[in-house]
């Protein structure tokens, strides 16, 4: 797993993060797996980290 993809979280990332995802699939078909599952995780976590109800 490249280290970039953990730099930033996804808010920050943007269509960096788009262009990264597409960079490891033409490398290898694991890590594209991989990413794109990290990139659907990180996507997740995204919007439940700002769905969550101010207290």
């Amino acid at each position: 797993m490249p280290a970039y993809y953990f730099r930033s979280p996804p808010f920050l990332r943007g269509a960096r993060g788009d262009r990264n995802l597409a960079i490891d699939c033409q490398r290898s078909t694991v890590n594209c797996q991989l990413s794109t599952v990290n990139y659907q995780l990180s996507t997740v976590n995204y919007q439940l980290f700002f769905r969550r109800p101010k207290s």
